[in-house]
């Protein structure tokens, strides 16, 4: 194909194509969004972004702005605490922030 649009490439293509390369596919969109949480957690704590970043990006582009997964919750509540929390509250939300982002990890690994 030239110059492909998405109406040009059907799922079950795409799917077929993770398949065949050895990815389980279709995956769950909890599934995805958890995976792209663990990787925010990763990015967060190794010190290659800024925590408060990563979390806005969770709550926003993962859940949507709408109702998480339990799994998630913690970071998207102190995420929009955040959002409003005068200076003085920055240092907690971040230590918090940190702990939520490992106890994914954790319970990411326990999987």
């Amino acid at each position: 194909m030239t110059n492909p649009v998405a109406s040009d490439i059907r799922a079950e293509e795409v799917d077929s194509a993770f398949r065949e390369m050895g990815v389980d596919a279709p995956i769950a969109k909890d599934e995805a969004r958890l995976i792209l949480a663990v990787e925010s957690a990763e990015r967060a704590l190794g010190g290659r972004s800024n925590v408060f970043d990563e979390a806005t990006h969770v709550r926003i582009h993962l859940c949507e702005l709408s109702d998480p997964p339990e799994s998630l919750r913690r970071l998207v509540d102190l995420s929009a605490e955040a959002r409003n929390a005068p200076r003085t509250q920055w240092s907690r939300i971040e230590t918090d922030l940190k702990k939520a982002f490992r106890d994914l990890l954790t319970s990411h690994q326990a999987r």
